[in-house]
This record gives structure tokens, sequence and C-alpha cells, in this order.
């Protein structure tokens, strides 16, 4: 198990249904041990995720609900609201609309995500941070590199969003490659490694990611990127067997 305390960030909560995936892999004794917070600003669902919260807390977890998107600054932004399968925060200069399936457009709260890190994780702290929050990962890595933040992480998923339609929330396969740079620049190796279909374990998928620009072959799958450090003791999901690390 893990000596520190396991904090998990949970960057797109959405009904907590990550969570409740992070509660099987890691067992329901050790995630009441952790401390959790829920970033979800999506009207549409956040009372979902609060009540599901409030089980958790019945359960003994230490949880928050954190109503805001994460970004750069504290603020205000428009968000298309969240049909039962997601939304998105358009970026600046993004079309703004809701799209098939989604309801309307909103105003949801920002928060300074790197400010608040600093301020809740205090050293010998697990950190594991899952960030599923529809292409605003672009100007959250930027944030997290220039401010040298991400060495207070130890464990991350994300979903990049570089395959999004044109003007939603898009960023080029380069600024993805950039994203990846920064996170092994501070010590996180990636791994080849998903979610299975049933998101219950990690497994290899080395050899079925896409050709792109640089040549570099990335993976197709719920999560595609997970990021470790390749000195940590403890692991929130245990590496693959058959996963090949990769650090280039």
């Amino acid at each position: 198990g893990v000596g520190e305390r396991l904090v998990i960030v949970d960057l797109g909560a959405h009904t907590g249904d990550t969570l409740r995936v992070f509660e099987y892999i890691v067992g329901r004794e050790a995630f009441k041990r952790a401390r959790v917070f829920a970033w979800e600003c999506a009207p549409a669902v956040v009372m979902a995720l609060r009540e599901y919260a409030e089980g958790l807390r019945e359960m003994g977890v230490e949880v928050e609900v954190v109503e805001a998107a994460a970004w750069t600054k504290d603020g205000v932004m428009t968000f298309n609201d969240v049909s039962p399968t997601g939304g998105g925060v358009p970026l600046p200069g993004a079309a703004v609309g809701p799209r098939k399936g989604e309801k309307e457009v909103v105003e949801v709260v920002t928060k300074d995500f790197v400010g608040w890190l600093k301020r809740t994780v205090v050293e010998g702290d697990y950190v594991f941070l899952k960030m599923d929050i529809e292409g605003a990962e672009a100007e959250i890595i930027r944030s997290m590199g220039r401010e040298g933040v991400l060495g207070l992480v130890d464990e991350v998923q994300i979903e990049f969003h570089d395959w999004q339609k044109k003007k939603r929330n898009k960023y080029s396969v380069k600024e993805k490659e950039k994203m990846h740079d920064t996170m092994e620049a501070a010590g996180l190796a990636y791994e080849y490694a998903t979610f299975d279909r049933d998101m219950r374990r990690m497994v290899n998928i080395e050899g079925k990611g896409f050709p792109q620009k640089t040549g570099r072959k990335w993976p197709r799958g719920w999560m595609d990127a997970h990021y470790f450090r390749k000195d940590a003791s403890w692991r929130l999901f245990p590496p693959c067997e058959k996963c090949e690390n990769k650090t280039g």
C-alpha cells in the first residue's frame, strides 16, 4: 500500500464514473483512506456527482466536490452544458454553441488549478491526477510546466483531445507532443497502456496506436495517456505486466 496520504484529483469528474473505477482498482479500504477532490463545472451532472460524493462520505472517504472548471485563472467561462456523455469548455477563439445532444450554453466558474494545487497538497502526499477536460488540458499542462508544479504529481491519467473537430478546443498534434515532453521533463514517464473496455485494469496497447506527423504512435483509448514516476514504490494503477514504458 501507499505510505503517504493518497490524494485523488479528478478533473472532469462527471457523475463520479471514473472515481468508481479508482475505488475498484485501489480497493475499498485503501480508497477510504484517500482524500478525493472531484472537479466538475457542468450544471447538468453536478447534482449526480454530489449524490455520489455523499455516499462516499458515508463510507468514510474524505471527499470534496469542486464545482468549477479547472483553468489558468479564476473567473467565468462559457461552457457547453453536457449531455449524459459529455460537454466542453470552448477555448479562446473556439466556436460557441451546443453540439448535438448537448444542452444550452451557460457560464461557469473557473478556478486557477495551479494555485489550488499549491495550496492543497503537501510534501509526502501521493497525488493521482486524472484529467478529462475536453481540450482544456493543453492550457493546464502548459501552466503546470511554467509554474514547476508537475513535481507535486506522482501519477497522471489524461485524455488528450487533439482529435476534436476544428474550432472546438482544437490543438495540434505538435502541441500534444509538447505536452508529452513537458510531462517527461518533470520526471513523469509515459506508459503505452490504457484501461480495458470494462475499465478494470491497465492493458498493453503497444502497436495499436496510430502514427502521426511526428512519427510517434499514440494509442486509441478511453484514457489515452498514463504517466507515472519510475522510482515510485507504489502506484494507484499497478503496472501492466505486458506493457512497455516509453520515455521518448
